[in-house]
This record gives C-alpha cells, sequence and structure tokens, in this order.
C-alpha cells in the first residue's frame, strides 16, 4: 500500500503543479496546445520538460524527470501525448 501511495502523491504533486500553472497562464496553455499540434500530438520528453521549465517555470528535480520519463516507457511510449498530459492533470 505505501508504495502505491508513494506513486500517487509523487504524480500527483507534479500534475496537480502543471493544472495550476496552466489555469491560470492562458498563453502558456495555448503555446502548449500548439507545440502539441506542431509534433501530431505527441511532444518528446526533451520539448516537454523545456516546456515546463521556460514556459511554466517549472523546475523538476532529475528524479522527477526520470520518473515521469519511467512511467510513460512503462506505457511504451517515447513522448508524452496531448491526451494523456490532459488525463496527468486532472
Amino acid at each position: 500500500m505505501e508504495a502505491e501511495w508513494w506513486e500517487k502523491v509523487r504524480f500527483d504533486k507534479i500534475g496537480s503543479l502543471i493544472a495550476s500553472r496552466l489555469k491560470v497562464n492562458t498563453e502558456q496553455r495555448e503555446n502548449l496546445r500548439s507545440l502539441f499540434k506542431k509534433y501530431t500530438d505527441r511532444l518528446s520528453y526533451h520539448d516537454f520538460f523545456n516546456f515546463l521549465e521556460q514556459g511554466l517555470k517549472i523546475n523538476l528535480e532529475g528524479w522527477e524527470k526520470d520518473a515521469l520519463e519511467e512511467r510513460l516507457d512503462r506505457l511504451g511510449m517515447a513522448f508524452i501525448e496531448f491526451n494523456e498530459l490532459n488525463e496527468f492533470c486532472m
């Protein structure tokens, strides 16, 4: 149970932070959507993390980036899909 709880808390913190920043910053929300559209709704980890750092001013620790990449890799992806980002931030 503790491992499951930690997984939820770890990703909930990051997802909630992204969602709250996008909610108040509509310009960056549109910029993110444009990025996804540019790459047919599939954004590389590199581009996604750059957007978080430069666009939303969210500086993730190395372990947080690794954890997000690991979670997406378990799903067999080398990118984040727009729909997955929506689910993650809810």
